[in-house]
């Protein structure tokens, strides 16, 4: 079962409302962040943390420039404050 997750900088105010993250029953979503607008989303991944064939776009611009997301915050770079909001599966 995975968790929904939303993010918020302390610093800057930056909020990422629900990214679904973990395993599921039938997927396992990693958190991604688009290189070209910024953009922080879940996408579906293998167990590597690999984006699967289907999921190599952003959600927020289409651009195919996505790489894990190390929780930092895309505003100001500093580590954003997690909280569970959810869990999914």
């Amino acid at each position: 079962m995975g968790k929904i997750v939303k993010f918020t900088c302390k610093k800057c105010g930056y909020v990422v409302d629900e990214l679904f993250l973990g395993p599921g029953f039938i997927s396992n979503q990693v958190a991604f962040k688009c290189l070209d607008c910024h953009g922080i989303m879940s996408k579906e991944a293998d167990d590597n943390g690999h984006l699967t064939d289907d999921q190599k776009t952003c959600s927020h611009c289409n651009g195919a420039n996505l790489v894990p997301w190390d929780g930092k915050c895309p505003n100001c770079g500093n580590k954003m404050k997690d909280e569970c909001i959810g869990l999914w599966d």
